[in-house]
């Protein structure tokens, strides 16, 4: 349930997602549904050049907060709160890919999400000497710390073992780990620490195609979460100014053909599109439920029947739900046939009983005589 319902609690839900820049339908589709008042994931792969999907980002009704690698591919952290919390970035100059985030609305409340790409073995005191400063600012305040944090050889359930740098982080800042299942194959990468707060409804769930199982989570509060008044950005293209535009993008074409590298002239050609579009295209903010405004009908109806299908599709796509289905269709098929035959047999055991046949006799069929069908002259 979400906390639009009137529960008092905060809805989240964590996934590492083994990039989110070919998966922009899903992360649209998910910050749609309205279900999860926090997204945090995990290897986004975003980079600072990726404005496309920081203008989706800022177009909807999530505050974004990035840890980016500057180039190159992986990694990457985007937490993603509901501006109705009211969330803040805490600064840190740790060079570790993690963000933090301070909730002030319907409770005080720390968010960490980290990502450990097992690029420093010191990774543990660093993330360890960040949660202990926040501490001892705000003694009682709530911490909550999830992610990946690649440490296959780490279970909740081992005993008798010699400490690995999950012990040593739990040890160092009072931490509870309430992850208990597997979240890659039959390892526990990905984990959930609360600190001075119960976390409830930890349940399996995976919105991205992806190697890793996410998870969802609540945070109990004591008042519902105050309604965002719901707003996005949209493109007005009807009072974009064509002829200024068309001009800069013959302009572009001149600079672009001249590029040798494919590669580097698509990347500064993408670059110069989003800047132009910025510049030239209007932007207006549009209420939610209401279409932008170059909607007409038709599109309108192609844009829920867009959604709804994309709906079904992530409810419907998984391996039990068609293996359901087949044992579902087989178990029919036999009920069909099992139907058909009382109905049969009923209808037989009628004529009987009409005709006074004894139910003991089997009937028999009247011998008809075989004519034959050779003329004689």
């Amino acid at each position: 349930m979400t906390s639009n319902d009137g529960d008092n609690h905060i809805s989240c839900f964590y996934q590492n997602a083994r990039s989110v820049r070919n998966k922009t339908d899903d992360l649209d589709s998910l910050m749609a549904t309205d279900h999860f008042d926090i997204i945090q994931i995990t290897e986004s792969w975003l980079l600072p050049s990726d404005q496309d999907i920081i203008n989706l980002l800022n177009a909807s009704q999530y505050a974004a907060f990035f840890s980016m690698r500057p180039e190159g591919r992986g990694g990457g952290v985007l937490t993603l709160i509901k501006t109705s919390l009211k969330p803040t970035m805490i600064q840190t100059d740790s060079r570790l890919e993690v963000t933090i985030t301070k909730i002030t609305e319907p409770v005080p409340l720390i968010l960490i999400t980290f990502y450990n790409p097992n690029s420093t073995i010191t990774w543990a005191d660093e993330l360890s000497d960040i949660i202990v400063n926040i501490s001892k600012k705000s003694n009682s305040t709530p911490i909550i710390l999830n992610g990946d944090f690649n440490s296959p050889n780490w279970t909740p359930n081992l005993v008798h073992h010699n400490p690995l740098d999950i012990d040593f982080l739990i040890a160092e800042t009072g931490l509870a780990q309430v992850i208990q299942f597997p979240t890659r194959d039959a390892n526990y990468l990905d984990l959930l620490f609360s600190k001075n707060i119960q976390l409830s409804n930890i349940c399996p769930l995976s919105w991205f195609t992806t190697d890793h199982l996410g998870f969802t989570y609540d945070i109990p509060t004591t008042r519902a979460v105050a309604a965002n008044i719901e707003t996005f950005v949209a493109y007005d293209f009807k009072r974009t100014p064509w002829a200024q535009m068309r001009a800069e993008l013959e302009n572009l074409h001149s600079l672009i053909i001249k590029i040798p590298d494919p590669k580097e002239a698509y990347n500064e050609w993408h670059r110069e599109i989003c800047t132009l579009i910025n510049k030239y295209v209007y932007m207006r903010t549009v209420k939610k439920n209401h279409s932008p405004p170059w909607f007409d009908d038709n599109l309108k109806w192609l844009n829920r029947k867009k959604l709804a299908t994309h709906k079904k599709w992530k409810i419907y796509r998984s391996e039990e739900y068609i293996a359901s289905l087949e044992t579902s269709s087989n178990t029919h098929s036999n009920s069909r046939n099992n139907n058909m035959s009382n109905v049969l047999l009923s209808k037989y055991q009628s004529i009987q009983n009409y005709f006074g046949v004894p139910s003991t006799l089997k009937p028999k069929l009247p011998k008809i005589p075989i004519l034959s069908l050779n003329h004689q002259s």
